[in-house]
């Protein structure tokens, strides 16, 4: 990877494999997080995370994630004073944005879930164009949607997460369909004016 510059967006994605060496990772407060999960798969997310975390800003920024300054706010989000990053995980991927501006990341593969609920997240407009798909058209279309929502309120959210009141058109997105291990899953970012996400697979972070 290249050095990053203005309004571009890095993307580093990795596999959770299922069993991981629960190394200490910096800072406190986020190991503490970790050890507090009492679900193996879930804590086994958020220390992937993290440490593919710490891997992009090594391999972005030559930064060692010991000399940033984490806080952790009210909502459950953490952020860091002096760069950007979003986290994001979907079955066995982990998915880690790193920018210079703020930015905001989600990966959802297809879930059956998900596509019964159209009327939930989709805005009027959103609906229409839905409508007038063809049926092959409809899954992609929701996926896209679905996780620009879930970036730009990763970026911008102060609150509840209500997709129907997001108007992506409304934001800077970029939507990526990537392929892991044989499955594929939709990929997309949020930020200000982003003119350049890129995008690369990891196969040794922990």
């Amino acid at each position: 990877m290249q050095k990053a510059r203005e309004k571009t967006v890095f993307v580093c994605v990795g596999r959770i494999p299922d069993a991981v060496f629960f190394a200490p990772v910096f800072p406190k407060e986020r190991q503490q997080e970790i050890d507090s999960c009492k679900n193996e798969r879930v804590r086994r997310e958020k220390f992937c995370a993290w440490k593919l975390l710490e891997y992009a800003l090594q391999e972005v920024y030559g930064k060692r994630i010991e000399d940033c300054a984490f806080q952790k706010l009210s909502s459950g989000k953490w952020t860091a004073q002096d760069c950007h990053f979003s986290l994001t995980h979907a079955g066995n991927v982990v998915a880690v944005a790193v920018a210079e501006d703020v930015v905001g990341i989600d990966v959802e593969r297809v879930r059956e879930t998900l596509l019964r609920l159209e009327d939930k997240f989709l805005n009027e407009r959103e609906s229409t164009e839905y409508a007038r798909l063809p049926a092959e058209d409809k899954e992609k279309y929701l996926l896209k949607k679905w996780t620009q929502k879930e970036s730009i309120f990763k970026a911008y959210g102060q609150s509840g997460f209500v997709p129907r009141e997001i108007d992506t058109d409304g934001y800077s997105t970029q939507t990526r369909e990537i392929v892991m291990q044989g499955e594929t899953f939709f990929l997309s970012v949020a930020g200000d004016e982003i003119n350049d996400v890129r995008v690369k697979f990891v196969e040794e972070y922990l």
